[in-house]
């Protein structure tokens, strides 16, 4: 086992099983590309697992649109799945049973939230291996559940407005006036909390019938986004954005951004697709005041810490859509694939 691995088993019952004897395994495979994804149960043994962990994970939104269907076309290959058959998510919480060499800040029975690496996967089953850096305690006031949910979707939302926007979190900085794209996705929910931990004027762009739960976590201002306002991205109020975090599933062309924008405004890309990419070169060559940024992440563990502390705060939530026994993995991941969820699908062993 690498010696910066822990290794988790996400069943409290369990939690005691011995990872060097032989023990089945429930998963779900990405068997093939295009979709093909099949159950499976096997044994291992002879040493640790490192196979999946299970007690509870996470979809969002980001994994779907960058991650489902790059993962079961095979669009990022060969950085990620390394190789088939691959299983699936990467986010996860739970309990840990065995760690490795060198391994001084967990032991046996700490209640954790672990993000799984994006090439080895590892999330849709009973066991799985951890990078040390990327776990963190999950203390009694955060539910496994709420946890699982916080990994990608989270610290994107955080990276975005703490690094790239410049968010404090603690309320002390110059109100902002900052849009939210697809605010009713994973990343877009997570956001709207965080920006308004620092006072900002939110406003976002959601579908009519999610408009009440983006208003109930602190919105300013809501569009439509199928309506003409909604696609012209304009604020009610005639604010123009300081900062723009485009979460959004569908594209949204600059010359619909530029027009909202203060005068040093920024729009951080969460998208990431050849017309932002050409944006982005073309407003450094021209020094451009306002621009645009695609988000390129650093994660760290440090900053999924400061986020469960925000959950066991109350300052942050984890919105949830639906649960599933990880016998049902397979469902869950079909409803993901089909996105009419609104908030976090969970996966529970």
């Amino acid at each position: 086992m690498c010696f910066w691995e822990v290794v988790g088993q996400w069943c409290l019952e369990l939690a005691g099983t011995a990872l060097n004897s032989f023990c089945p395994v429930e998963t779900l495979l990405l068997t093939k590309f295009g979709g093909k994804r099949r159950s499976r149960r096997w044994r291992t043994g002879g040493g640790l697992i490192y196979a999946s962990w299970g007690r509870f994970l996470g979809f969002c939104r980001r994994f779907r649109t960058l991650g489902v269907k790059v993962f079961e076309k095979g669009q990022a290959r060969p950085i990620f799945p390394r190789k088939l058959p691959h299983i699936l998510v990467t986010d996860v919480a739970g309990e840990v049973v065995e760690v490795g060499e060198g391994v001084k800040n967990f032991k046996v029975g700490d209640k954790v939230v672990a993000m799984l690496s994006y090439g080895n996967g590892g999330g849709l089953g009973e066991f799985a291996a951890a990078n040390a850096e990327m776990v963190v305690a999950r203390p009694s006031e955060v539910s496994a559940a709420e946890g699982a949910g916080l990994p990608v979707a989270a610290l994107s939302a955080h990276w975005a407005l703490t690094k790239d926007a410049e968010i404090k979190l603690d309320g002390t900085g110059k109100q902002k006036n900052i849009l939210i794209t697809g605010a009713s996705g994973n990343v877009g929910l997570y956001a709207i909390q965080l920006a308004k931990l620092e006072n900002a004027h939110v406003i976002a762009t959601c579908g009519a019938r999610n408009i009440e739960l983006v208003r109930s976590l602190g919105v300013n201002e809501v569009l439509d986004y199928k309506t003409p306002e909604g696609e012209a991205v304009k604020s009610p109020s005639g604010r123009k954005y300081d900062f723009v975090i485009h979460s959004a599933s569908q594209a949204i062309p600059w010359s619909v951004f530029e027009p909202n924008l203060s005068t040093n405004g920024k729009v951080i890309d969460l998208t990431l697709g050849p017309s932002s990419l050409f944006t982005f070169v073309l407003k450094k060559l021209t020094f451009s005041k306002k621009t645009l940024v695609p988000l390129i992440i650093s994660l760290k563990g440090e900053n999924l810490d400061c986020l469960v502390k925000l959950v066991k705060e109350g300052k942050l939530k984890t919105v949830i859509d639906s649960s599933f026994p990880l016998s049902k993995a397979e469902d869950a991941w079909a409803k993901r694939l089909d996105g009419n969820n609104t908030g976090k699908i969970i996966v529970e062993h």
